[in-house]
């Protein structure tokens, strides 16, 4: 789902090099993006009570925060480190999973390709610990 600005998000706080990184621009989210009532709604009934891993926590953390507070809703789901799933996890296995992920997977900027890349990721090491 893209995300429509919200009218309270300040003009000046576009950021061309992250267009430019995720290849959206702002009249396309304004064009096709969805609410961000109707987006913090889709999100707490998918995740209700469920703990979600970014690879960026305080900086998706801090886009939360905004989107929340624009649509004035509650966040039902917490946000939690990737890194926490890697603890104990060696450096050559990390190495390993990473390069296994890449090719399944790349890591591309976009928030779908991202999840399948970090899930990747993580079925690499899953498996190895059952080992």
């Amino acid at each position: 789902m893209l995300i429509k600005p919200a009218e309270s998000w300040a003009d000046d706080a576009w950021d061309p090099a992250a267009e430019a990184l995720h290849g959206l621009s702002r009249g396309k989210l304004e064009r096709a993006g969805q609410d961000p009532v109707k987006i913090c709604t889709a999100m707490n009934e998918a995740l209700a009570g469920a703990s979600v891993y970014s690879d960026a926590p305080d900086w998706d953390g801090f886009w939360l925060y905004r989107l929340f507070d624009a649509a004035r809703i509650r966040q039902s789901f917490q946000l939690l480190d990737f890194a926490e799933l890697l603890a104990g996890v060696s450096g050559d296995q990390l190495l390993a999973a990473k390069a296994i992920a890449e090719k399944k997977a790349p890591h591309r900027h976009r928030a779908r390709a991202d999840v399948l890349h970090m899930r990747a990721f993580y079925q690499h090491i899953a498996a190895g610990r059952r080992e």
